[in-house]
């Protein structure tokens, strides 16, 4: 390959690149739902849920509860996980978080909080948030209608 062509070639993935940076997207998608089971399995320590914000797209990765801290970056990550000890599953809307909701057995504890990222972002950098109070409510009354115990540290 010529230096023309491997510059040229450099040229169009640094702008795809530079595009996708520019639209917000960290390339989130709708989750396989065929790949989900339709029930997932009871956890011990129940799930954990975590939100944030990017532009004016909210995102939300459910986990299993496990007993070690979890990093910014595999929480965020893009890739989803179906394992036997393990589940985290990454959403970019209310709806398909209800979905996932909707597959979680009765009864379950779901923790929806913060994660000390300290030494991990700048010191005044936005890392965790709730969405707007009105859909958390809206999260919130559709996890009592599917008898999950959605606990935050926010009032609805």
């Amino acid at each position: 390959m010529s230096n023309y062509a491997k510059i040229f070639l450099l040229s169009v993935v640094i702008v795809s690149l530079l595009s996708a940076c520019a639209n917000g997207s960290p390339g989130y998608s709708t989750p396989d739902w065929e790949k989900i089971p339709d029930q997932l399995p009871a956890s011990l320590k129940g799930y954990e849920l975590y939100s944030w914000q990017v532009n004016e797209e909210w995102n939300f990765t459910l986990t299993t509860g496990t007993n070690r801290s979890k990093s910014f970056e595999e929480i965020t990550s893009t890739e989803n996980k179906y394992e036997d000890e393990f589940i985290k599953i990454t959403v970019t809307d209310v709806e398909d978080l209800k979905t996932l909701l909707g597959r979680l057995p009765a009864g379950t504890e779901v923790f929806w909080s913060g994660i000390d990222l300290t030494g991990q972002v700048e010191e005044d950098a936005l890392y965790f948030s709730y969405p707007p109070p009105e859909t958390v409510k809206e999260i919130t009354k559709w996890a009592e209608e599917l008898d999950i115990q959605l606990h935050t540290l926010q009032n609805p």
